[in-house]
């Protein structure tokens, strides 16, 4: 049924859209707000053959998506989503597209912490897993797919072949040039010098080498990258090593240069203490002496004294 048809009026929309989704009259959406967004802009589903049926305004909207221009080619998917399905249905297309809601992880604090281990191992297995699966399904589908080079030379050479057999002025052969015909009917009279046989790469050989060097060039400037890094690292911490050293080094210097300084100022303290202590002790023997001549003189004068 015609979509663009004004002799079809399309039946009212029911309140169980998200129902009718789920049964596949209507196409998969990311969430109940986008089905609603699409139900807005006029999708609607034939009650008696289950045809989709999409109305102007969504041919125009769908015309301006993909005419549009993405920076981010990751974003370019989100807004597409919801109507390639729609459209590659309506230009009777061969390719199906599919979109389905996984997961969705909230990385937020709090309770949410736990789902930052989550999502780094969904997205892990997204690269141990499903790529190297669906890579290998892509590849498969390539190889049994025709190589178009093989078709287009089989063309070229069934053309030249024709146009070398049916030449206007044309004359009957001799034996000889019949002979040499007979030899040479195999190959085409202007057949193109072939591509010398260390040069040949075909198919999927020629992506796998190309991929390959791709490859090495890569390491090759991620080593590099790598090298230069630890280098200035290296250079950054013998510089950082060199300046701890010389810091240390001259703190050394100060603390044994202040304890020489406070070895010699205490050395000359107790010099000077044990000079004082030795003048102590030679005034105390004075004294001691002085008061013992003193002592023997009051006895003298004693004696005297009671003499009389």
């Amino acid at each position: 049924m015609d979509a663009g048809s004004d002799s079809f009026k399309p039946p009212e929309r029911s309140a169980s859209y998200t129902d009718l989704s789920k049964q596949g009259k209507v196409p998969k959406s990311d969430s109940a707000a986008s089905e609603a967004h699409l139900a807005s802009h006029g999708i609607f589903t034939d009650e008696v053959k289950g045809d989709m049926l999409v109305s102007e305004d969504s041919k125009k909207m769908c015309e301006e998506m993909f005419n549009a221009q993405f920076d981010d080619p990751v974003y370019t998917q989100f807004p597409l989503s919801s109507f390639l399905l729609i459209w590659n249905r309506l230009r009777a297309a061969q390719v199906a597209f599919y979109r389905h809601r996984i997961d969705s992880f909230s990385l937020g604090p709090g309770r949410n912490m736990g789902n930052r281990k989550k999502a780094y191992d969904f997205v892990r297995e997204v690269y141990k897993s499903f790529y190297p699966a669906h890579l290998k399904r892509i590849q498969d589908a390539l190889k049994q797919m025709k190589d178009p080079r093989a078709q287009s030379m089989l063309a070229a050479s069934m053309s030249v072949d024709q146009s070398s057999s049916g030449a206007p002025g044309s004359t009957v052969p001799s034996s000889e040039q019949t002979t040499t015909t007979n030899n040479n009917k195999s190959t085409p009279e202007f057949k193109k010098p072939d591509v010398p046989a260390g040069k040949k790469r075909k198919g999927k050989q020629a992506q796998q080498d190309d991929w390959l060097k791709e490859q090495l060039l890569a390491l090759r400037e991620e080593k590099a990258q790598q090298e230069a890094r630890y280098a200035e690292e290296k250079a950054q911490q013998e510089a950082r090593y060199a300046e701890e050293k010389a810091r240390q080094e001259k703190l050394y210097a100060e603390l044994e240069r202040r304890y020489t300084e406070e070895k010699a100022r205490q050395e000359r303290l107790y010099t000077e203490l044990e000079k004082r202590y030795e003048e102590q002790e030679k005034r105390y023997a004075e004294e001691k002496i002085h008061q013992a001549r003193q002592i023997e003189l009051l006895q003298q004068v004693l004696n005297q004294v009671n003499r009389q």
